[in-house]
């Protein structure tokens, strides 16, 4: 693997126009019509070598993605450069153009497909022990929830795909060159059916915010709805599938996802984790 050695700048944060952000990151608009990922913890300098050896092995998969540039430190901040990609992610698009939920959940399943379409080899770390150390390790799984999990992940199988953890509308680009796949913290190595379980995990959950009005549920969960069952025939589509692979990894993830202590997911998941098996998957 490539060593990663990161570059100082004197640039100043205010100086920078923001691009977006997440929970665990920022980003901003960079040297020669780049942009740079800066994580909000000082000390995180270990998950930026990790994220880029993923975009690295990522990219010399064929997976649509922007290039690493290098890494470098902002005011202290650890982060990494990247070609910019100009575009709205998926989310955004759907809701100016909410019309097109089938066909975003098409192109996400022919995204995903497309990343799964060969093996990496073991340049990546094990999506298994990545898998059981979170839940392992969190005091918000519950014990009955922990042990079935723990349990069932030893009985699954394990893999040489790369999978990127957190795949969803919201971490793919629109680009005038097609769909790209960002946010590549999360990506490990393993079984393609875990990956693609975990993204029909996030279909179901999500924040839906303090007691909004019914209306605004029903179009969320319709528009989910539509858009996952596009992207799920999609997928299987081109990369087949048993509906039992994808029922055994469904509620490890939803174990897994309960670690990461989303506001407003954490019923939905227990439920999940605690009855993945009745999951209703709609036949092709």
């Amino acid at each position: 693997m490539t060593e990663i050695e990161f570059a100082n700048s004197d640039a100043h944060l205010a100086s920078l126009v923001r691009l977006g952000e997440g929970r665990q990151a920022e980003v901003y608009s960079w040297e020669n019509g780049s942009a740079v990922k800066l994580m909000r913890d000082r000390a995180a300098h270990r998950d930026v070598v990790d994220e880029a050896e993923a975009m690295l092995t990522a990219r010399a998969s064929g997976a649509p993605m922007a290039m690493f540039l290098g890494a470098v430190e902002v005011e202290g901040r650890p982060g990494i450069v990247m070609q910019r990609l100009d575009g709205p992610d998926q989310l955004t698009l759907l809701t100016r153009q909410p019309w097109r939920l089938w066909s975003v959940g098409r192109s996400l399943g022919r995204l995903h497909a497309q990343l799964h379409s060969a093996p990496v080899g073991r340049a990546l770390p094990s999506l298994k022990d990545a898998v059981r150390a979170s839940i392992e390790e969190s005091d918000l799984v519950p014990d009955d929830v922990r042990r079935s999990a723990i349990r069932a992940l030893e009985g699954l199988p394990d893999g040489d795909y790369v999978c990127h953890g957190d795949f969803h509308p919201g971490n793919v680009i629109e680009t005038k060159d097609g769909p790209k796949i960002i946010d590549w913290s999360n990506a490990v190595r393993g079984d393609r059916v875990a990956d693609h379980a975990r993204t029909t995990v996030l279909f179901g959950g999500g924040d839906k915010g303090v007691n909004p009005p019914l209306v605004m549920r029903l179009l969320d969960r319709v528009g989910r709805r539509v858009v996952w069952r596009a992207y799920l025939n999609t997928y299987r589509r081109l990369r087949p599938y048993d509906d039992a692979e994808l029922r055994a990894w469904l509620p490890v993830a939803a174990a897994h996802r309960l670690t990461e202590n989303i506001p407003g997911e954490r019923d939905y998941l227990l439920r999940l984790a605690r009855s993945g098996q009745r999951f209703i998957i709609p036949p092709p």
